[in-house]
């Protein structure tokens, strides 16, 4: 149990993320004098993410929703990928596919496939955020990264339950590390599973800087707090639509 009224600090926020993620139920002092009295208590001043308790029955909903629509286009996405497969590796010396460890729901950490886009040695560098016009991008990588082809091997990572169609952006260990050291409340966009596009994507774009980095967490928060089926599907359809555009392709 919880008051609200203590001033909060980075190293308490930090905490109540960890508890979160491990499923510790918590309870704010009002809460707790709600379920003893059957009264509602006043709205405070402020909305606590610690309050964030999810939403499991469309979490089922949408689990067996990602699975299907995987599963019934397998034969078209498939065969996409064997193309750009072999485009890829026609283009360029090294794989055609591309692994990263990325952080998941609860903070597990997963293999994220994807088709490789950078020149081979480039790729296998220190992690860094791709700029506009980045010199490592081959040719095709550049033509796949716009038209977001290079995401679809990560169809076979929705199968297997790391993420789902729709949900925060999964990022990479060292960057998860840093900003959750310097901007408290980002542990909290793990409490859903991470996803091909999301709320953040279709509002900001890219993120290359720390500072884009709170923006996207802002929107992946808002995400956590309100996901439901209807919010799925204005992100599905202005997905389809920013994808015909190119916005924030990098």
């Amino acid at each position: 149990m919880l008051d609200r009224r203590v001033a909060a600090n980075p190293e308490r926020s930090r905490l109540l993320g960890r508890l979160k993620l491990s499923h510790m139920r918590l309870y704010s002092v009002e809460a707790v004098a709600e379920l003893l009295s059957g009264r509602k208590m006043l709205p405070s001043e402020q909305d606590e993410l610690w309050e964030l308790d999810g939403n499991p029955a469309y979490d089922v909903a949408k689990r067996a929703m990602d699975v299907l629509m995987v599963l019934a286009t397998a034969p078209v996405w498939l065969g996409i990928c064997l193309l750009v497969g072999i485009a890829v590796r026609l283009n360029s010396a090294g794989p055609a596919l591309y692994s990263q460890m990325r952080i998941g729901q609860n903070g597990h950490p997963f293999r994220l496939w994807k088709f490789r886009s950078m020149r081979h040695q480039a790729q296998e560098s220190a992690a860094q955020f791709a700029q506009t016009n980045d010199a490592r991008i081959t040719g095709v990588g550049r033509f796949i990264r716009r038209w977001r082809l290079d995401e679809l091997p990560q169809l076979y990572n929705v199968l297997a339950g790391h993420m789902s169609l729709i949900g925060p952006r999964p990022e990479q260990l060292t960057f998860v590390d840093a900003f959750a050291t310097r901007i408290p409340a980002y542990t909290y966009r793990h409490l859903v599973r991470p996803g091909l596009t999301g709320w953040a994507q279709i509002q900001q774009g890219y993120a290359d800087s720390e500072e884009g980095a709170a923006v996207k967490l802002s929107y992946d928060l808002y995400y956590v707090a309100h996901y439901s089926m209807a919010l799925d599907l204005l992100i599905f359809y202005k997905t389809v639509r920013i994808v015909l555009s190119g916005f924030g392709a990098r």
